[in-house]
């Protein structure tokens, strides 16, 4: 076969070309620090225009290329219907020449007996030539698609190691990207945190770009990818504010850590998304509800309800510290305690985190082979994470019922005076967020979420670290305003669908406001009203993503 051309406006000349022009026309990380705060912006504007080129040209090769698999597959389909109809052309002539060769010997056998009484067997070669020749014909045919098949194959192949290569690349920027950060919660000279914003910054472009060679039409990609340039955005924030001689204030290392804490969601969720990327064929890869696309959501941290990613208080200050440690073997007693309802069947004491609150970790397999994997607080012996993967299966159970069973999964683990504030049905799972009550005011910075399969009645995943961190006894004080007269102003624009008071999380504080939920025209609105002073503190949109409800 002939050697494939590469197209001459490829895309990937481009990416090239663009990629040497960014070498030679970057600036070096070393020289950010020298330069005036013009100077910076400019650079960023063309870093801007070059990244918009690269991004074009991405694009385009990666069409190239799957314009290129398409017409291989395309003219494949053809070759093997063409093969497909000569096959039957031929086997159609044969029959006929068969037939005619049978008649043939059929009326010399007659003769033969007659003038002497000798059987023979005429025409035994021309049915032999008629077998050898089909059996050529299909052979043939056999070779011709074979060959396309291996055609077809090897364009799979190339589309498949583009698309891993694509993994391994943004998980390297993910890890240097997490390694910056990392520094940079502890960074305190300005020099030094310049250089780590610049490299935090080029990072998350970086990251950017490699999700471009993702396939085009998942949500989740886009998802992850806006995440990035948020972050992209709020490191150029910062590094603005060094270069205006300005010192970090408490809200900026808020910011850093939060970066952080998002970015280390995406470096322990690698690992199971690069093995996905050996395992899996082309065609599940291309699954926008398949394995790959589902762990490529997992890296992204979007939240169901306000108020779930606010640390209000250092650890230090938690009730779990103060409560007492247990060892290695009480912890895997508190597991099988907590899991007694799921078969264990295998447990495994895998280490010890000392991320947030210090946990043991544990890895366990059920009697029908699911895996499960646990972190239990060192101190009091919490339930801190949870996590496990069900394929999806029909729906068995209602919200109402899901919602129950994660409430008495929450209660199992020491968990109680949890109520439900928001659900999110994704695929076969339902997912939850708890907050505690205290006096009946639902308190947004202590949440807990809990996936529950709908198909199994059974709690599949658990997230408590904002509880862990956050719960405290509160003095809540009262209400000036009463409900009646929060009702009445909101009806004047939403059909209210209920009211209740929250404890907002709100610029390093919070506040006691009035949750409204309501519908105005087809939209569905969450309205948060500060319970004194009667003004708007918060309005969130309903929005429905791939991820189910969710809050924008």
């Amino acid at each position: 076969m002939k050697e494939k051309e590469r197209p001459s406006s490829s895309g990937v000349e481009k990416v090239e070309k663009i990629a040497d022009k960014k070498n030679t026309q970057m600036p070096k990380n070393q020289d950010i620090n020298k330069m005036s705060v013009a100077d910076t912006l400019k650079a960023r504007q063309e870093r801007e225009k070059e990244l918009a080129e690269r991004r074009i040209a991405l694009a385009e090769a990666k069409q190239e290329t799957e314009n290129t698999a398409k017409k291989r597959e395309q003219e494949l389909d053809k070759r093997i219907d063409a093969f497909e109809k000569e096959r039957e052309q031929r086997l159609e002539k044969m029959r006929a020449e068969k037939d005619k060769k049978e008649h043939a010997e059929s009326h010399e056998k007659r003769r033969n007996e007659e003038k002497e009484n000798k059987k023979r067997t005429p025409g035994i070669g021309g049915w032999i030539a008629s077998v050898v020749s089909l059996s050529v014909a299909v052979l043939a045919l056999g070779s011709i698609v074979t060959v396309g098949y291996f055609d077809l194959n090897n364009a799979q192949s190339s589309i498949m190691n583009g698309y891993q290569s694509a993994v391994y690349e943004f998980s390297e920027h993910v890890e240097n990207l997490d390694s910056s950060l990392s520094k940079a919660r502890v960074a305190t000279g300005s020099y030094e945190q310049q250089k780590l914003l610049t490299k935090i910054i080029l990072a998350t472009e970086l990251a950017s770009q490699s999700l471009e060679k993702f396939p085009a039409d998942f949500t989740a990609a886009q998802q992850l990818a806006a995440q990035l340039n948020d972050m992209n955005k709020q490191a150029w924030t910062l590094l603005y504010k060094q270069l205006n001689g300005k010192t970090f204030t408490s809200e900026d290392d808020a910011t850093v850590e939060k970066l952080f804490n998002q970015v280390e969601r995406m470096r322990q969720g690698m690992p199971a998304l690069m093995e996905q990327t050996k395992t899996l064929k082309l065609k599940e890869m291309l699954k926008t509800d398949g394995k790959f696309a589902m762990g490529l959501l997992g890296l992204t941290e979007a939240e169901m309800a306000p108020g779930g990613a606010v640390d209000m208080l250092d650890y230090s200050d938690s009730f779990v510290s103060k409560m007492p440690k247990i060892s290695e073997s009480e912890a895997t007693e508190k597991a099988m305690q907590y899991f007694s309802d799921y078969n264990i069947d295998t447990m495994h004491l895998t280490g010890k985190t000392e991320e947030g609150a210090p946990s043991y970790t544990f890895e366990m397999t059920d009697r029908d082979g699911r895996a499960y994997y646990c972190a239990i607080t060192e101190q009091g012996g919490l339930l801190s994470m949870f996590s496990s993967y069900d394929a999806a299966t029909p729906r068995q159970y209602a919200e109402e019922e899901c919602i129950a069973i994660a409430k008495n999964f929450l209660e199992k683990c020491g968990y109680n005076n949890m109520e439900a504030i928001w659900t999110s049905e994704t695929g076969n799972e339902l997912n939850v967020r708890f907050a505690y009550m205290q006096d009946n005011v639902a308190i947004y910075a202590d949440t807990i979420d809990v996936k529950v399969c709908n198909n199994r009645g059974l709690a599949t995943g658990l997230i408590a670290k904002t509880f862990i961190k956050n719960h405290k006894s509160r003095t809540l004080g009262k209400a000036t305003l009463s409900q009646k007269t929060v009702e009445k102003n909101a009806r004047k624009k939403l059909q209210l669908h209920g009211t209740r008071l929250a404890l907002l999380p709100q610029d390093g504080a919070e506040i006691l406001t009035y949750e409204i939920r309501g519908d105005y025209g087809d939209r569905s609105y969450v309205v948060f009203v500060d319970a004194d002073a009667g003004k708007m503190i918060e309005i969130y949109n309903v929005a429905i993503t791939d991820r189910g409800r969710v809050l924008i």
